[in-house]
């Protein structure tokens, strides 16, 4: 029988998923790329207690994001440093399989914006309204 970790790493390295949160009974599936799914788990008020999540980028805004939404444990495909900074800071275990300096915005050619919105962000509670307006600013763009 497959533990917890191993369930939640193999649906999201092997099924395409992007994040997959587990607690052993309830599972949690997204194939959304960025943070607007964890946003939307913030404004829904959902409580992750007790669950591990996988995701295949972890940038600061999701770490911040993964603090309010209380999880226990992540494992990052991708993890920027000031994001496993974060996690580190409030006890959130994690193990990754890539670290980098900063997240790479979906062109490939800087930053990518949440992860630069939130640079300065020390209080997870600021987050989600400097995520939601970046993330208007974004769609506005188009």
């Amino acid at each position: 029988m497959m533990n917890i970790k191993e369930y939640a790493k193999n649906k999201l390295l092997l099924d395409g998923y992007t994040c997959v949160i587990y607690d052993g009974e309830n599972e949690i599936l997204s194939r959304e790329r960025g943070v607007s799914f964890l946003l939307g788990l913030y404004n829904d008020s959902v409580n992750l207690k007790s669950h591990f999540a996988a995701d295949k980028v972890v940038g600061k805004g999701a770490a911040l994001l993964y603090v309010l939404l209380g999880v226990d444990e992540i494992y990052a495909h991708i993890i920027s440093s000031s994001a496993l900074d974060v996690l580190c800071k409030y006890g959130i275990k994690c193990t990754y399989n890539t670290l980098v300096p900063h997240i790479i915005n979906r062109a490939g050619d800087g930053i990518c914006p949440i992860e630069s919105a939130t640079m300065d962000i020390d209080d997870p509670d600021d987050a989600p309204n400097v995520i939601t307006t970046t993330l208007e600013k974004l769609k506005n763009a188009k």
